[in-house]
């Protein structure tokens, strides 16, 4: 019984707050369940209970223990208000014929594999609207994280009425901008827009969000100002009934331009921030929708000259071209030291960004591998959620000192211990890392691939061409030597002078009244 699926040692324990015992199942069996505590994300005890009455008439000592044995004689009762054993087989009639009881099934694979436990549960729109990327098992993170957060198991439609007058019931006093997001994940467009929403807010701003879908940030972007998750059935001509004219919409990223010609009806401005490359907009079939904001009112705003150029072709007015500034606070001491600690030794050379196919965390591997064979004392860092191929990567590289926290808040204090920055990024919008690791007087040396900052960022570091991995190798090592102390407190410099975050709210702030 121990080792049941149904019994979640590590789910229970998190239920008592920290309490130790020694044995968890003997404790749920004599304590637990009579405080309707649960066994598993995938078993309700209160429920249970309350749906079977008789649950104790044959003497089980626990609700679960009565499930079990009457699934033993085959009579499978429902264990969870969102898993209903008809509906489950109903809803994936692939399973016709399988031996194993319906929810030991969903336990060991349906809800890994997406599968709907019922009519109650979407897991796809789950996963669209609340998952972080490559994160699966839709339905245990909604048990453990998501209903406590507010998130809704399925969508809940509403009207457009419906929706305007939640939108004017939400808006808050004072100086309205409602701020547009594809999503709230911990990456660089959302944590831009978070962090612009900050600075506005300390201007006397009162932001208002529409996310697309949400994200690790939701609850930083809760506490700046109200939030409609639109992938959790707002109508958004509906919301946009509820806006008053003269607030003004800021949509950032290309991702949210078809969202520009409901938001801007009527006289509303509104500006469309778009960070994305030519490729990324003709890879993603954005240009339509692109063209459509632009038809719509928005002015487009690019964030980078190369970015202006890529859209060009696609647009019939210029872009406005406002450079994101740098949101970084300088690493105190104990933030620098724990880092130190954790990474030891050795010339550091770091990566940074979601670690896909884009940003080139195989190059990054590759690099490594060839600088280590070259200084056995080099340490590598990647900062950045990994996605599962590089995941894959990395556990392929157990000959590689690798460090990987994922993503991490104190940033800076992991630039600061960094002693080369490896630009690998096959295309990019910056990247703003690169700024990032400047601002902490760590230079760089990259590929010169399809990026937005090449020529901004000469003085950083060293572009090589793409392909020529000797070269790039070359240049990482020496310049572990060609960057002293003191070239390095200067690159921090420029960096603050250039890339100082309050002139970029000046500009996105103009763009407002």
């Amino acid at each position: 019984m121990t080792n049941h699926p149904l019994f979640d040692t590590e789910f229970y324990l998190s239920s008592l707050a920290g309490a130790a015992v020694s044995a968890p199942l003997r404790h749920f069996r004599r304590e637990g369940d009579a405080e309707g505590r649960d066994p598993s994300p995938y078993f309700s005890t209160t429920f249970y209970k309350t749906r079977y009455p008789d649950w104790a008439d044959q003497g089980a000592p626990t609700a679960m223990d009565d499930y079990l044995r009457r699934l033993t004689r085959g009579e499978e009762r429902q264990p969870h208000p969102l898993f209903v054993p008809d509906e489950y087989r109903a809803l994936n009639p692939d399973l016709a014929g399988l031996a194993d009881p319906l929810l030991l099934h969903f336990i060991r694979h349906g809800d890994r594999e997406g599968r709907a436990p019922s009519h109650g549960f979407d897991p796809v729109f789950y996963a669209r609207a609340y998952l972080p990327l490559e994160t699966g098992q839709a339905f245990r993170h909604y048990v453990t994280h998501g209903a406590q957060a507010g998130f809704l198991p399925r969508p809940e439609p509403k009207d457009a009425a419906q929706s305007a007058e939640a939108m004017r019931a939400a808006l808050p006093d004072g100086r309205v901008v409602v701020m547009v997001a594809h999503d709230a994940r911990k990456a660089g467009a959302p944590i831009l827009l978070r962090n612009l929403s900050l600075a506005l807010r300390e201007r006397g701003w009162s932001p208002v969000f529409l996310l697309d879908q949400a994200g690790p940030l939701l609850p930083e972007f809760r506490a700046l100002g109200p939030c409609f998750i639109i992938a959790e059935g707002w109508d958004v001509p509906g919301l946009a009934q509820g806006i008053p004219p003269e607030v003004t919409v800021l949509l950032n990223s290309v991702e949210t331009a078809r969202f520009a010609p409901d938001l801007l009806s009527g006289d509303r401005v509104g500006a469309l921030l778009v960070h994305e490359m030519a490729a990324h907009v003709e890879a993603r079939d954005l240009g339509a929708a692109l063209r459509g904001a632009e038809a719509a009112g928005a002015r487009i705003v690019a964030s980078f000259p190369a970015v202006a150029d890529g859209l060009a072709p696609m647009l019939n007015a210029p872009t406005t071209i406002i450079r994101p500034g740098i949101a970084v606070q300088p690493a105190g001491l104990a933030a620098r030291r724990a880092v130190r600690d954790r990474i030891g030794g050795g010339p550091v050379f770091l990566g940074a960004g979601h670690a896909d196919h884009r940003k080139g965390f195989d190059l990054f591997l590759d690099a490594a591998r060839a600088i280590q064979a070259q200084c056995l004392e080099a340490r590598f860092v990647w900062l950045g959620a990994l996605t599962g191929w590089a995941q894959e990567l990395a556990a392929a590289a157990p000959d590689l000192d690798l460090i990987l926290p994922g993503f991490v808040e104190d940033a800076p204090a992991w630039y600061a211990q960094a002693d080369v920055y490896l630009l690998t990024s096959r295309q990019d919008p910056g990247p703003a890392t690169v700024l990032d690791a400047a601002f902490c007087g760590t230079p760089f040396v990259g590929y010169r691939s399809d990026l937005g900052i090449l020529d901004l960022a000469k003085p950083a570091g060293t572009f090589i061409t793409p392909g020529d991995q000797d070269a790039y190798v070359r240049a990482a090592l020496e310049t572990l030597e060609a960057w002293p102390p003191a070239r390095r407190r200067m690159l921090r410099k420029m960096a603050a002078e250039q890339g100082g975050f309050a002139p970029y709210v000046d500009q996105i702030e103009a763009l407002l009244t």
